[in-house]
């Protein structure tokens, strides 16, 4: 079963140069967060305003798929 995952931050006021840059860099950190996880997911969307950055992860595995190690 997978669900929607919200990743909402809420920050000090962002500059507007600066703005951009997190909000290219958010949905590719979450990303290898989850890869490293081993959660898959789906489509990742981002928003942001100068005072909270936020990603949704679609589709986002409930449980890691086994893993066999020797």
């Amino acid at each position: 079963m997978a669900s929607d995952l919200l990743l909402e931050l809420g920050t000090e006021e962002i500059p507007a140069g600066e703005l951009d840059r997190a909000l290219g860099e958010l949905p590719a950190l979450l990303e290898k967060k989850l890869d490293a996880a081993r959660l898959e997911h789906g489509e990742l969307t981002v928003w942001g305003t100068p005072r909270r950055l936020a990603v949704l992860a679609r589709a986002v595995i409930d449980r890691q798929p086994d893993l066999e190690e020797e």
